[in-house]
C-alpha cells in the first residue's frame, strides 16, 4: 500500500513522502511496518535466547543485528549452534585479532590456519622490512614455516 504525505515547510514548499508498507515474516507470524527497522528491534525483550542470538538470517542470506529492514522478508535469527551462524562469529573474531595485531606491530604478517577440526591458529609471519638474519628486538617470535 503505498500513501503519500505532505509536509509543508517553512519556506512555502511541499515536500512530499512515499510511505511503502512491508511485511516482515518471523517463526510464521507477519509484522507490518512502515519505516525501516533493525534485525535487533524485532527481538523481543522477553525472548530466553536474545543474549544468545549472533546474527539473523534475512532471506536466507546471514546478516548483522543491525541490519536495516525496509522489505518484505523471512527473519530467522541464529545461535552459534547454527553453522551458518558459527561461521560468522569466527570470521568477525579473525577481524578482530587482526585489527589488534595490526594496531599493536603494524610490519608485522599475520596467518590464520586450520589445522585440527574447528581450531584456528595464527602463525606470525617475518616483520616486513627485516631479513631472515637479522635479530628483531621488537618481535621475538619463530618465523612459521
Amino acid at each position: 500500500m503505498r500513501e503519500c504525505l505532505e509536509y509543508p515547510t517553512a519556506l512555502n514548499k511541499v515536500i512530499r513522502k512515499e510511505i511503502m508498507q512491508f511485511t516482515v515474516t518471523m517463526k510464521g507470524s507477519v509484522q507490518k511496518f512502515e519505516k525501516k527497522i533493525q534485525a535487533l528491534d524485532l527481538i523481543s525483550p522477553k525472548d530466553a535466547k536474545k543474549k544468545e542470538y549472533v546474527c539473523a538470517k534475512i532471506n536466507n542470506r546471514v546478516r548483522e543485528l543491525n541490519y536495516d529492514i525496509y522489505y518484505d522478508c523471512n527473519v530467522e535469527f541464529l545461535t552459534v549452534a547454527d553453522h551458518e551462524a558459527m561461521k560468522f562469529y569466527e570470521a568477525s573474531l579473525r577481524y578482530v585479532v587482526a585489527m589488534a595485531f595490526h594496531n599493536c606491530y603494524p610490519n608485522l604478517k599475520i596467518r590464520f590456519a586450520y589445522n585440527v577440526s574447528r581450531c584456528i591458529s595464527i602463525h606470525l609471519v617475518e616483520p616486513h622490512g627485516c631479513s631472515s638474519g637479522e635479530p628483531n628486538r621488537r618481535y621475538r617470535w619463530q618465523r612459521s614455516k
